[in-house]
């Protein structure tokens, strides 16, 4: 479900802080939420088929709650609608409190829930509620404006907002998936190599790891894209910015990487037990790549500001591929750590490429002699 959420809007919301104009925002952010709508409706009709053929099959049966998902999709959806459109005005403050709120709800209903024992309905139910909170909390917050900005004599037909953000559809679609399903192949690979127990650390290195740099990095993310735009439709070249905006990741970053790097493996034996100092071996190499990552990822958005969508997906094919490619060799040899040392050189590499890359097509003003001459 997850998977289908990323697609549900064709990654027409990511594309909701390009537009000059804001009447042309607001119907993408409609747009977004009609295809969206229409998707769910579509997975709705799905597991109600579904319930229906093997609801008199006992060891087929779907459980019933299973209903729910189509609908905590769909809230997910809505709430990326509402972010994207809070980072295009520079509202942070709303998506900060309305992640808090969600937080707060998803994690007081589950803990309710499932102290009554309601089992995987209750996380569900948590699940939903407090995204249909974050959602209520966004809506209601820039209602007034959304009124003000929506002007019916200026909204663009939907058909001609589809062709001129075709890309997002396309291309970016794809791209975000790729993203998503590489962690998985990326364990299957682990599975199918080495024990089971190495799966289990590398996913206990990947949340420890991950979660706060994704945390800053989308923080940093939501700023730089909102700005970005504006000063690129605006003709200006900011690569400074960029070149900006890395100085400050790996400064943050960097202290992070150097305590894992020298210390990881006693960190999680002393936390975890001693049973899980493999996953922080596993964190000491991995973090060269996920602290290369971290200085990237916060302008990664420029390949969407520069309309250069089709490198940015070729681009991430070729590091992908290379990374879970490199790791089937190490696993091939039988060899956990070569395999590891494989997959974060040729992701610090990439990462290298992309850095470098980003920054080279930052320049405003160059894009809008190319259009002037164009015309």
């Amino acid at each position: 479900m997850l998977v289908i959420a990323i697609a549900a809007a064709l990654r027409l919301d990511t594309a909701i802080p390009l537009p000059a104009s804001e009447s042309e925002a607001i119907g993408l952010s409609r747009l977004a939420i009609k295809i969206a709508l229409l998707v769910t409706l579509i997975c709705l009709i799905v597991v109600v088929v579904l319930l229906l053929i093997y609801s008199d099959d006992a060891e087929k049966s779907i459980p019933g709650f299973y209903i729910l998902l189509p609908i905590t999709m769909l809230t997910t959806v809505l709430m990326q609608v509402y972010n994207y459109l809070s980072t295009r005005w520079g509202s942070f403050r709303f998506n900060a409190t309305s992640r808090v709120l969600t937080n707060i709800v998803i994690a007081g209903v589950s803990v309710v829930l499932g102290y009554l024992q309601w089992g995987p309905l209750g996380l569900i139910l948590g699940l939903l509620i407090g995204q249909t909170a974050g959602v209520a909390f966004m809506y209601f917050s820039m209602r007034k404006r959304i009124r003000e900005t929506d002007i019916p004599e200026q909204r663009e037909r939907p058909i001609l907002l589809l062709k001129k953000y075709s890309d997002f559809i396309w291309i970016n679609t794809p791209h975000a998936l790729l993203d998503t399903l590489q962690l998985a192949a990326t364990i299957w690979i682990l599975d199918f190599y080495f024990e089971d127990k190495v799966v289990g650390w590398f996913f206990l290195s990947w949340r420890i790891l991950k979660m706060p740099l994704t945390f800053i990095g989308s923080a940093v993310f939501q700023v730089f894209y909102s700005k970005a735009s504006k000063e690129f439709n605006a003709g200006k070249n900011i690569q400074h910015s960029i070149g900006k905006i890395y100085g400050q990741m790996f400064l943050l970053g960097l202290p992070i990487c150097l305590v894992l790097l020298a210390f990881g493996p006693a960190l999680f034996a002393f936390v975890f037990g001693e049973e899980w100092r493999g996953a922080g071996e596993m964190s000491r190499i991995l973090s060269l790549w996920l602290f290369a990552n971290f200085v990237v990822s916060p302008v990664s958005c420029i390949a969407m500001i520069a309309g250069k969508q089709k490198q940015a997906f070729l681009l991430a094919i070729i590091e992908h591929g290379s990374r879970l490619g490199l790791l089937a060799v190490g696993g091939w040899f039988g060899d956990l750590e070569l395999a590891l040392w494989l997959t974060t050189i040729s992701g610090v590499i990439m990462m290298l490429v992309m850095m470098y890359w980003y920054r080279s097509i930052a320049d405003g003003s160059k894009s809008r002699r190319v259009v002037m001459d164009e015309l």
